[in-house]
């Protein structure tokens, strides 16, 4: 395996799928609707300033930054700079309900937003809620616009691309560093985060023209295509196909608002080919009276996001429109499969409505009982399990759970959950999994280490890249460099965050009394049942809890003197 020392290593950054159109195709077009139309060359300019930019407002490695915009070059533009920075971009999902955006806010850790002016009475919502201090950057149509607002802005994204140009140079770092965050839409509780690495959008961008193209035919994407998405960009990504459009250097449309007469439009007049969307989307510009008079028959349109009702297929058929099914997940970054039409059948509508075959380096299955997998006879059923190089792993599937479900459901899965199964019973960890204590000891520490390692990556993230590149030019080994510049730094920062956990835990350990466990508030309860005195037995485990939490917290401010006082401001 190289070393990242080596001329040949190339990590897999976003940086490297610019690379191609800017030597292929320098003076495509890429277009904003009533905003900017401008060649990759200049996109590539554009990039350097706003990075420029962003770093002069502090904005560097690690940072997080969100943007609310509609699907504009702006939009386009965040999607490479900042991420190319080695910063997070957090596309921020403006349909959520105000305390749901503050929730992502807060728990994304943004540093600076990038706002539009349409949206800041919803900001106006949202600000109150939002727990940590968070600057704003104002985006606008129309540079003269000044919004009445009760913010204080740090800058404007037109002040800060109307910089000097720069020859700004994107460092090079691990491919592993998280570029995107997103949110589900939080439908079963509070949103979801998705996160992504450089790595995983470019293995997923491959797989996409993998199997999209570039061979012109049927309904797969190619270099003569004119692309725009009708998917939100905060929506993963718009699935992932800004990126591949940018690799295949093809000309890109980008829509702002999504209004049936104004997609139409450009459909018409900027000829695009290429397209995505949802069923009620689609349904949507069919309906439009514009779609009578539009010529449709050069769109190919990837429906996702729920089933393509057949009655819909046949109206976009219809007018022309080669439309088909793919499938995937927030979680699968995102697209899975996609329907592979037969090009001597391409009438064959139950073609279209399947979600297809898996992408290339997809292993995709039905399995059922014992992970047994099922065979593919159109009738049997089962569960879907897939692997591929940009799926999300199993460290951030256990997190996503762990982190995801209430500590007292863990709680009854583990100690009454388990004994259900006749193979528990009967296996020699049986007398440890039909002890109380050692079943609440266990939903405990796994709890607890699912948060514990989300504090130290966000420590390790924010680790100075600097630091980084000082530790491998004294020539570190990638050992040498966890054991004595990371994991140390890492540690430290993750002190105080990690003393709230500690804290959280101790009041936790009341559930254990669920269990049949005597804890403190177990004994309280005893003693409220037995004598009628639950005022006073309550409160003495109140006061239990605050001693112990008081002796945690000194403690804690004891480490934090030890190890911190580097960070503390001089006294003069």
């Amino acid at each position: 395996m190289l070393s990242a020392d080596s001329p040949a290593y190339f990590p897999l950054l976003i940086k490297s799928l610019l690379r191609t159109p800017l030597q292929n195709a320098p003076e495509t077009e890429i277009v904003s609707d009533g905003l900017m139309r401008y060649t990759y060359r200049d996109f590539d300019t554009r990039l350097k300033t706003l990075a420029s930019g962003l770093s002069r407002h502090g904005i560097g490695h690690g940072d997080v930054v969100a943007v609310m915009d509609w699907d504009t070059h702006r939009y386009f533009e965040c999607f490479f700079a900042v991420p190319m920075l080695g910063a997070v971009l957090h596309t921020v999902n403006i349909r959520l309900a105000p305390a749901q955006i503050a929730y992502t806010i807060d728990h994304a850790e943004d540093d600076v937003i990038l706002v539009h002016a349409d949206f800041l009475p919803l900001m106006e919502e949202v600000m109150p809620l939002v727990k940590r201090k968070v600057r704003l950057i104002l985006l606008r149509d129309d540079p003269a616009q000044d919004p009445e607002c009760s913010f204080d802005f740090v800058t404007s994204y037109d002040e800060m691309m109307a910089g000097p140009a720069t020859d700004f140079e994107f460092p090079d770092f691990d491919e592993g560093t998280r570029a995107t965050t997103f949110y589900t839409t939080g439908t079963t509780g509070e949103p979801k985060a998705v996160a992504y690495s450089h790595r995983q959008l470019v293995l997923h961008t491959m797989g996409l023209l993998a199997g999209f193209g570039p061979i012109e035919t049927s309904n797969r994407l190619h270099r003569g295509d004119v692309y725009m998405p009708i998917t939100p960009m905060f929506h993963v990504h718009a699935w992932g196909f800004p990126y591949a459009a940018t690799l295949l250097g093809i000309k890109q449309v980008y829509a702002g608002r999504y209004t049936p007469a104004n997609l139409l439009r450009l459909i018409a007049e900027e000829g695009a080919t290429f397209s995505h969307c949802v069923p009620t989307i689609l349904q949507m510009l069919l309906s439009a009276p514009e779609a009578a008079d539009t010529d449709l028959s050069r769109l190919k349109m990837l429906i996702g996001g729920s089933a393509l009702p057949r009655g819909l297929a046949e109206s976009a058929l219809a007018q022309g429109i080669n439309v088909y099914t793919g499938y995937g997940l927030s979680e699968t970054c995102p697209v899975l499969t996609f329907a592979v039409l037969d090009p001597d059948d391409e009438a064959d509508v139950e073609a279209r409505l399947k979600t297809g075959n898996p992408l290339p380096l997809v292993d995709l299955q039905t399995v059922g009982a014992g992970m047994v997998e099922m065979p593919r006879d159109g009738v049997t059923t089962g569960e879907v399990v897939a692997r591929a190089p940009w799926l999300n792993g199993p460290a951030w599937l256990y997190t996503y759970v762990i982190r995801g479900t209430p500590m007292l459901v863990q709680l009854f899965l583990i100690y009454y959950g388990l004994a259900q199964f006749e193979a528990v019973r009967e296996s020699v960890l049986w007398p440890y999994f039909s002890s109380a204590t050692f079943c609440a000891c266990l939903a405990f520490a796994i709890n607890t280490s699912a948060y514990s390692a989300e504090i130290l990556a966000g420590s390790l993230k924010a680790t100075p890249h600097g630091e980084i590149e000082a530790a491998k030019a004294m020539g570190m080994s990638r050992f040498k460099l966890y054991r004595r510049i990371l994991l140390p730094s890492a540690l430290r920062r993750a002190l105080p965050q990690y003393s709230n956990e500690v804290i959280m835990m101790l009041h936790t350990t009341s559930l254990a009394s669920i269990v049949t466990l005597i804890d403190i508030t177990g004994a309280a309860r005893t003693v409220s049942s037995r004598y009628y005195m639950p005022f006073e037995a309550f409160i003495t485990a109140g006061l239990f809890y605050l001693v112990l939490t008081f002796i945690l917290v000194r403690l804690f401010k004891l480490a934090e003197g030890r190890w911190l006082s580097h960070l503390a401001p001089r006294k003069h």
